[in-house]
């Protein structure tokens, strides 16, 4: 029997390390609250740590770039472990300066897993199914974010922030154990595809073509979507806990009540990604920037079975165009396989660092409430946007590029 793990069975390990990676971060909202209440911590304050997580991220194109230049991807992918490290100091964190040294440790983490991740992703998949393979990819990582909350609501309600050893505990047992299984598989799929399209051989020449064939302003377009869809999936999964603490609930009632919205949300993520194979990419993401303005005022006006109900539509429609961008920006970015992937997580992250800085100002500047329904509006932006991109590809004859298919470049 062969070493290499078949492509469908590395796929799911590779899901399963992405569950475990995004499971801590998903922590990261639930335990902020208990830790405000701990810590006397501010609105502010508590975006400021999140924002801490997130800043790191800005680093994943340069980690991108060097697991394609030293052939180091594997050691990228152990940064989901790290960042459960991270979360576990920041439930024992005895001020707020020491939680945000833990938030950075744990972003490092995730910065280090996602380039690579996603770019592995891709690969352990055939041609024709691209989106599939991401979807799984993607579905482990959103499945992981969406049970947090259920689990560490009731877990930190028990026993505080120092509950965060529990989900620790467990992935020290099942994670070096996954990370074992899945290097050889890996290894081999990142390499071939280096050596199917040496980085090395014309990269600017293949860059040029990519962003000149996109076109200036679907580009610029497509920024600020992926702009748009961070900022309010950050700062939703940053205070939907908060929110619902500081309305008289219970720990665990806000982290159920935010966990079903990260649910269904990785359900979008799979079946955003599943239709891509069928349904034009901006139909899609059009669609999901339409829905979402009034899904989150209704939740936020909420009570009872309503939480849960405008919160499953607003879910699905949060991420169900967030695969559908990372390709994008997969194949229109210059670099190597896990490079490319570095600059499409790299901008999502960037995005998700400032939007959530400007969501902390406004928290408390305005008010908690007001700050998130000011944040359902966002998404019409994205909307002119997708339209922009829509007339952009039609008007210039480039009616392929709607879905942005890959172009023959580097590490593609």
């Amino acid at each position: 029997m062969s070493h290499i793990l078949p492509s469908k069975l590395a796929i799911r390990w590779l899901s399963l390390t992405h569950f475990a990676n995004d499971f801590f971060s998903g922590s990261l909202g639930v335990l902020l609250a208990a830790q405000a209440e701990k810590l006397d911590l501010s609105n502010g304050q508590i975006g400021l740590a999140s924002t801490a997580y997130l800043s790191l991220s800005l680093g994943q194109p340069l980690l991108g770039w060097l697991a394609d230049r030293t052939e180091r991807a594997f050691l990228m992918v152990t940064g989901a472990f790290l960042t459960g490290i991270g979360l576990l100091f920041c439930g024992f964190a005895p001020n707020f300066f020491w939680l945000m040294i833990a938030a950075l440790f744990a972003g490092l983490g995730s910065a280090m897993f996602h380039p690579v991740g996603l770019a592995a992703a891709r690969h352990l998949g055939q041609e024709a199914a691209k989106g599939k393979t991401v979807a799984l990819f993607m579905l482990g990582g959103n499945s992981g974010y969406a049970v947090a909350p259920f689990i560490i609501g009731f877990i930190l309600e028990s026993y505080g922030p120092h509950g965060m050893a529990i989900p620790f505990v467990v992935s020290l047992v099942f994670v070096p154990y996954i990370l074992v299984r899945l290097r050889p598989a890996m290894s081999g799929q990142l390499k071939a595809a280096e050596k199917a399209t040496p980085p090395h051989r014309h990269p600017e020449l293949g860059r040029v073509n990519r962003w000149q064939k996109t076109g200036l302003w679907v580009l610029a377009a497509y920024l600020v979507v992926v702009f748009v869809r961070g900022t309010v999936d950050q700062v939703l999964g940053t205070y939907l806990p908060t929110y619902y603490e500081q309305s008289g609930r219970s720990l665990a009632f806000a982290g159920v009540a935010t966990g079903s919205v990260l649910f269904f949300s990785a359900v979008g993520s799979y079946l955003g990604a599943r239709l891509s194979d069928y349904v034009s990419r901006l139909i899609i993401i059009g669609v999901s920037m339409a829905i979402m303005p009034p899904m989150l005022l209704l939740l936020l006006e909420s009570d009872g079975i309503g939480i849960f109900t405008f919160g499953a539509v607003l879910g699905i429609m949060l991420k169900a165009s967030l695969p559908l961008l990372l390709m994008m920006g997969q194949e229109v970015f210059p670099g190597g396989a896990s490079g490319a992937s570095g600059l499409s997580f790299g901008w999502m992250f960037t995005s998700n660092t400032i939007g959530t800085i400007i969501a902390s100002i406004l928290s408390d500047a305005i008010g908690l409430r007001e700050m998130l329904q000011l944040m359902a509006f966002l998404p019409l932006v994205g909307l002119v946007m997708v339209v922009v991109m829509w007339n952009q590809t039609r008007t210039t004859g480039q009616r392929q590029m709607a879905e942005i298919q890959p172009a023959p470049s580097t590490g593609d």
